[in-house]
């Protein structure tokens, strides 16, 4: 009955997302496939951010995850500027708007990364984390960092916890 029921807009909101992140993840990887028509304005959107920037690509579609707080996550994309040593963690949305919960998932994925690097023996600069917002009616972008705050990463362990609380053990 699921399959054949009606599409919400809030599922075929989250398909066009889906779609543009794979698209995203194919391009930075210099793999260009042709745009579909419903995704033009968030490439076109994509370009216009990709070019406003100096960074080189170091993974896309990356897992991370924490063995301290028991999560796991991936990243959309992990860039170093290059003219600095920081590290830029970013996160594509093709939302309305930057909502505040986004921040907190891009904090918590920095503090994964951050545990793992430090298991691995890694000293990493810092990292910067931005969600970058594509427009899906017209080619424009949006950047919004990430409040570099103790305070977000407290939320996101707040939310996990009512979460393990709601369900059961992690």
């Amino acid at each position: 009955e699921a399959k054949l029921a009606p599409k919400r807009d809030s599922d075929e909101a989250a398909d066009l997302g889906t779609a543009a992140h794979e698209l995203i993840a194919e391009k930075l990887q210099g793999r260009i496939h042709p745009v579909p028509a419903d995704l033009r304005h968030v490439m076109d959107a994509f370009d216009q951010w990709y070019e406003t920037e100096e960074l080189e690509l170091l993974d896309a579609e990356c897992a991370v995850y924490s063995t301290q707080s028991l999560y796991a996550g991936t990243i959309d994309a992990l860039f170093k500027r290059k003219d600095s040593n920081d590290l830029l963690l970013v996160d594509f949305k093709t939302s309305k708007a930057v909502y505040p919960e986004m921040h907190v998932q891009l904090s918590a994925y920095s503090h994964a990364m951050r545990e793992m690097a430090g298991r691995a023996g890694w000293d990493i600069p810092s990292i910067v984390t931005q969600v970058i917002r594509l427009g899906k009616e017209k080619p424009e972008f949006e950047v919004d960092q990430t409040p570099d705050d103790r305070s977000v990463l407290e939320q996101w362990h707040s939310a996990l916890d009512f979460h393990t609380a709601l369900v059961g053990e992690r």
